[in-house]
């Protein structure tokens, strides 16, 4: 039996916590094969952005046209995009080969402050890439960017949470992170909001935290578990891969993505 594939098209993280190679990492410990699209080259640490390059946006084109032709994801998780050269063919390429879900990940900006996306792709992204998409995962700063708003209380993230869904007309998963308290987040599915709670884990400040998330909801997606589901599973999923993280470097704390095997003893689906 083939294996089921998605693909990320994200920018590179040189030390391995996040971007498509956190990608990949929980791809394959859900169950999924994972194939990448490389968007930008980032030089980075448990502690910083040193720096970014993109990659050309026709390479991007190609790297897409060569996974979706021969491998045939059924789903797409997108992360760093980088310019708005990049965004604009990311869009077109979705387009001509109509594939989904597509989970958005709007980075804009890295946990140490470092600008992942250029100012003048926002605009861009917005109007191309958001009506291709399923589900759109920004967190509280990215919210406030996207919609010009102040985000303080869980009336402002639902209220968020409606002008995004009616700007891209998909779903939308605003992440609760940046508050304080416990760890939650709201899904407006484009008619009712969902509530997902979890512990905020001590001493756990982690890095790589939100690519784990959207393509941890893509996997789910691919496998054929409802949007609801799979965002519990995705939230059950990182969860654990804080509480099992490691202090690699001298930063932020790197996610366990296989923390499931190596604690479980079970992979894939099993996390409840």
């Amino acid at each position: 039996m083939n294996p089921v594939v998605v693909m990320t098209v994200a920018g590179s993280d040189s030390g391995g916590g996040a971007g498509l190679q956190g990608d990949l990492k929980t791809f394959s410990s859900i169950g999924v094969y994972g194939s990448s699209v490389v968007t930008a080259i980032t030089a980075q640490d448990s502690q910083s952005v040193r720096s970014t390059e993109g990659v050309s946006p026709n390479m991007v084109k190609s790297q897409m046209e060569a996974v979706i032709e021969d491998l045939k994801p059924q789903g797409v998780k997108l992360g760093m995009l980088y310019s708005h050269e990049i965004v604009r063919v990311v869009a077109t390429t979705l387009k001509r080969y109509a594939i989904a879900p597509v989970i958005l990940d709007p980075i804009l900006i890295s946990s140490s402050g470092h600008p992942l996306l250029q100012p003048d792709a926002i605009d861009i992204m917005k109007q191309e890439l958001f009506p291709l998409t399923e589900l759109i995962t920004p967190n509280i700063p990215e919210a406030e960017a996207l919609t010009h708003m102040d985000i303080k209380s869980e009336d402002d993230m639902k209220r968020a949470c409606e002008r995004l869904s009616i700007e891209s007309n998909s779903a939308v998963l605003l992440k609760g992170g940046h508050k304080e308290g416990m760890a939650s987040d709201i899904l407006f599915d484009g008619s009712e909001f969902h509530h997902y709670h979890s512990e905020r884990i001590p001493n756990r400040s982690c890095h790589g935290t939100g690519c784990a998330l959207s393509s941890a909801i893509t996997a789910y997606l691919a496998l054929g578990h409802s949007l609801q589901d799979a965002v519990r599973l995705a939230k059950d999923y990182v969860t654990g891969a804080i509480r099992y993280s490691q202090a690699i470097g001298g930063g932020y704390h790197i996610l366990n993505h296989f923390w499931m095997r190596d604690h479980t003893g079970r992979t894939g689906e099993t996390v409840s």
